[in-house]
C-alpha cells in the first residue's frame, strides 16, 4: 500500500485564490475523521465515544487512531450491541 500523504491528480485543474491546483494531497484519516462519517441515519460520534470509554482510551487518544482501526472497532462494537452497521437498527435474533 502506498505511503501517506496520498496524491490525486485532477483531471481538470482548478484555480484557488489565484493559484492553479493540479494535484491534491490527502493525509491519512484518523479516528476524529471517522466520527463525522455520516451513517444512513446518524453519525458515528456516539459509538466512537462509547468505544473509547469501553477500551479505556481518552477521546483524543481514540481520535488519534488510524481510520482503519477506528472503523474496525466501531464495527466490532455494533456487532456486540446487535446493531446493524448500515442503519444502527437492532438486529433480530433468529
Amino acid at each position: 500500500m502506498s505511503e501517506w500523504p496520498r496524491k490525486y491528480t485532477l483531471t481538470e485543474p482548478i484555480d484557488v485564490a489565484g493559484e492553479r491546483i493540479t494535484e491534491l494531497s490527502f493525509r491519512q484519516p484518523r479516528g476524529k475523521d471517522v466520527r463525522r462519517i455520516p451513517g444512513e441515519l446518524k453519525e458515528l460520534d456516539p459509538l466512537c465515544d462509547l468505544a473509547s470509554r469501553l477500551c479505556g482510551l481518552s477521546k483524543p487518544q481514540f481520535d488519534a487512531l488510524v481510520a482503519k482501526d477506528a472503523l474496525a472497532i466501531v464495527e466490532m462494537l455494533q456487532d456486540f450491541l446487535g446493531l446493524s452497521p448500515k442503519d444502527g437498527s437492532e438486529q433480530q435474533e433468529q
